[in-house]
């Protein structure tokens, strides 16, 4: 935050006092770039193995792609509200509201899609980091803020690849966009699938935040024993479940994450709906949830005979 976001700022987060509103809407690049780059370098560093960055990726753009809320809020929205949104933007349903979050977890695919682009265009001459090179410009300086706009930064982009950038942001951005940007994926030599294998960047969250994801199958998250979240148009949601239901038990057995994943896997083999047993507001409800397809959990793996792109990204800069 100390060059982006300090020194290079968006231009309409620059006031004369504090009596002027700041305006966020440039948070895409602000915050966006700065997750980017920070889950880049952790990994780039060796403080993460970079030959485990497709799992976190594929954990980021299954979390940003089964947002029901992407359906009518584009990112520029959120960028926008971000005030709101990072004060008082909580409560139920989040998912269908979107977050102040979301465009740091969609910028870090926006700004990968970014680097894949120069990549792929100049035949990996040229990267990000070449763009980032200009975007610092001057080296040194006293203390300054340096402010940009939209334009300034398709502006450097173009320099240092030739694309119609404008129509990139705008697709991606400023319009609704029914899935993150994906052509990072195919781009860098990896596909996303989902297997019953979990995905370790899901399971170290869930222990680290005491909760259970259950987003990709009954359609639900638990945390603290209660439902945190619902998705729209999932076997829960159709089945009447929701935010603030607290999970009693499971096919009659008390719940805990192992009995909800034993009956998870027995629902794929026998085809019988699972029973919730749960209680809100003083009244204990059974819900059935018809869901049948097993665990499922987002990886990525290699496309054959293509250039693994993300190893070339995660690699580390020292020595060069």
């Amino acid at each position: 935050h100390s060059w982006n976001g300090k020194y290079r700022r968006p231009w309409d987060l620059q006031t004369d006092n504090y009596q002027i509103p700041q305006r966020t809407d440039l948070l895409w690049v602000y915050e966006g770039m700065n997750q980017y780059l920070g889950d880049l370098l952790s990994f780039r560093s060796g403080i993460r193995k970079p030959s485990e960055y497709p799992q976190y990726l594929a954990m980021l753009y299954s979390q940003m792609a089964t947002e029901p809320g992407r359906y009518t809020e584009p990112l520029i929205d959120l960028t926008t509200g971000a005030p709101y949104f990072y004060m008082t933007g909580f409560g139920e349903y989040p998912s269908i509201r979107r977050s102040a979050g979301d465009f740091y977890v969609e910028g870090e695919l926006l700004w990968l899609d970014v680097d894949t682009i120069i990549r792929e265009k100049t035949h990996g001459k040229k990267s990000l980091d070449n763009f980032l090179h200009l975007y610092s410009l001057p080296k040194l300086t006293g203390p300054i803020t340096k402010p940009y706009t939209r334009a300034d930064i398709e502006h450097l982009l173009y320099e240092v690849c030739p694309y119609d950038w404008h129509a990139f942001f705008q697709r991606h951005v400023y319009e609704v966009a029914k899935l993150p940007p994906t052509g990072e994926l195919k781009r860098s030599g990896w596909r996303l699938v989902y297997t019953a294998k979990p995905n370790p960047f899901i399971t170290a969250t869930e222990e680290t935040y005491h909760m259970n994801f259950q987003w990709l199958t009954y359609g639900f998250n638990i945390k603290a024993g209660a439902l945190s979240d619902v998705r729209e148009g999932s076997p829960a949601w159709h089945a009447g479940m929701a935010p603030g239901m607290k999970l009693v038990a499971v096919d009659g057995q008390s719940y805990t994450p192992k009995v909800l994943r034993y009956y998870l896997v027995q629902a794929e083999h026998d085809h019988e709906p699972t029973t919730f047993t749960v209680a809100q507001d003083g009244w204990v409800h059974r819900i059935k949830v018809s869901y049948f397809g097993g665990p499922r959990f987002p990886h990525l793996v290699r496309i054959p005979g293509t250039v693994n792109m993300l190893a070339k990204i995660m690699a580390p800069h020292a020595g060069r």
